[in-house]
């Protein structure tokens, strides 16, 4: 990834408002979920969160007791993780 890149991906988390989480977030998790069990053809136990961001998905995978590991190439995401 290149610094320009890397620069405008960290603008975008910089200027979000990651603390609240909207319905439709919500909505594409239970979407997420039932892909995941379509393509595995059972329930996964361990998600790989490419590209988290802010680690909003994995804490919501989290919380419906997955075991989740994240990486992301933004260090501000990171950091508001």
């Amino acid at each position: 990834m290149t610094d320009n890149i890397r620069d405008e991906y960290d603008k975008f988390y910089d200027r979000g408002d990651w603390k609240n989480t909207p319905q439709l977030i919500r909505l594409k998790l239970k979407v997420i979920l039932k892909v995941l069990k379509v393509i595995t053809k059972n329930n996964p136990q361990t998600i790989l969160d490419a590209g988290c961001g802010t680690g909003l998905y994995s804490h919501l995978f989290s919380c419906l007791s997955y075991k989740v590991y994240g990486f992301d190439f933004s260090k501000t995401a990171i950091q508001q993780a």
